[in-house]
């Protein structure tokens, strides 16, 4: 692992640590948009509306302009398992598991967030541990290889749905929120990987990043690599952890504008998470930085962050802290800049919000036995900011749930 050896101490622990940590999940990802509703840890889901039932269709196809070609494989057809009802205006969120050996997806209704139901399974997928985006509040966007392809995957409907073919560098790919727009991390067969955009005006490559020494590539979880849009649609975001540590000349963290022009950027960022038309990272000098278009960033932390998750609100940012060798669960409030650690009842990771006050995180526990030297007990806390509470949440079954509540 080349590039770690450039890297300080306290951040090569945390690459270790967290080899373990993520070995079934995902990271943050996704827009976050401010739903009304606001249910504490102990309120249960009132009865909704029943959704019609539409059998599960064949993908089809669409050939949108200013697209990758497809990849020349075999095709793949992952399927859709709905045993549960979707309810109109109930939060989702998705989760990984692992059953006789496959690696699969559930969509778990989290009105009430102690007590989430299972409403479909999405099997034959070859990935995943990628970061969710949400489309809608039913509708969610996964890449899938063998070929290539951008599937939305809508839960309310029962369908699979391929919206572009990719071709088969691609790894990870973000729409914009008028669909209009494609941002992909590609791989390439001398080993750098491109951040490129499509859309409109045709297609371009914003950033290279050099070839990585040792284990062969960085994975989502580690900090990078991550691309996705501002909110609004007018900036992408890209990442890569370590870009800057095998050469200098390249930036870790860069946005652009739709015309691919660098609007700002940051050597050694990363950990990065849009809260509505501002973005926040850590800039690779132990802090934390809040940057809105037009304005210079400005430090808000005297501290690093790992796996950032914003409120749909807005109002709060859940991340990790690694005071010495013990993950802490911290909350900034973004309307007042101050942060505070709080009262776990052991180690998290990876928080995400199932509610504007309610989060969701794994437990760890330090193990003498394992790599890394911590491990994943199975278990999911909810913490409700309004009232402090935290309790063990009912999964139904042990599961990894990704960043990103359709909210």
């Amino acid at each position: 692992m080349a590039f770690q050896l450039a890297v300080s101490t306290s951040r090569h622990v945390v690459w270790i640590l967290l080899v373990t940590a993520v070995a079934a999940c995902g990271g943050p990802s996704g827009p976050h948009v401010y739903v009304p509703a606001s249910p504490s840890i102990n309120a249960l889901a009132s009865p909704g509306a029943t959704a019609s039932v539409v059998p599960t269709s064949p993908i089809t196809k669409q050939s949108p302009s200013s697209i990758p070609s497809p990849s020349p494989s075999q095709a793949l057809a992952p399927s859709l398992t709905c045993p549960g009802q979707y309810l109109p205006g109930h939060p989702l969120v998705i989760a990984s598991f692992v059953s006789e050996g496959l690696g699969l997806l559930a969509v778990l209704d989290v009105a009430d967030p102690l007590a989430p139901s299972r409403v479909c399974t999405l099997s034959n997928l070859p990935h995943t541990m990628e970061p969710i985006q949400w489309l809608s509040r039913s509708e969610f966007l996964l890449v899938s290889d063998r070929p290539n392809r951008l599937l939305a995957v809508d839960v309310a409907r029962r369908t699979i749905t391929t919206l572009r073919e990719l071709n088969g560098g691609v790894y990870l790919a973000r729409l914009s929120p008028d669909r209009a727009w494609l941002a992909t991390m590609e791989g390439q067969a001398d080993g750098r990987r491109l951040a490129r955009l499509y859309g409109p005006s045709g297609e371009r490559t914003l950033a290279i990043y050099p070839v990585l020494g040792g284990h062969g590539g960085s994975m989502y979880g580690f900090g990078g690599p991550s691309i996705e849009f501002s909110p609004d649609g007018s900036l992408v975001l890209a990442v890569d952890y370590a870009a800057n540590y095998v050469d200098p000349a390249v930036l870790n963290l860069q946005v652009f504008d739709l015309q691919g022009s660098r609007i700002v950027s940051a050597s050694k960022g990363l950990w990065a998470v849009w809260v509505n038309s501002s973005l926040y990272y850590t800039g690779g000098d132990h802090k934390a930085y809040k940057w809105a278009r037009g304005s210079e960033p400005v430090a808000i932390l005297q501290s690093d962050w790992l796996e950032p998750a914003a409120s749909p609100d807005g109002q709060s940012i859940a991340y990790l802290t690694l005071p010495g060798y013990k993950y802490d669960l911290d909350v900034l409030d973004t309307r007042s800049a101050s942060a505070k650690t709080l009262k776990t009842t052991g180690q998290r990771i990876y928080p995400v919000f199932v509610a504007p006050k309610v989060l969701w995180a794994r437990e760890v526990q330090v193990c003498d036995n394992c790599y890394g030297g911590v491990r994943q007990t199975g278990k999911v806390f909810a913490y409700d900011l309004s009232t402090g509470d935290e309790q063990e949440v009912r999964l139904p079954e042990a599961m990894a749930p990704l960043a990103g509540t359709s909210l």
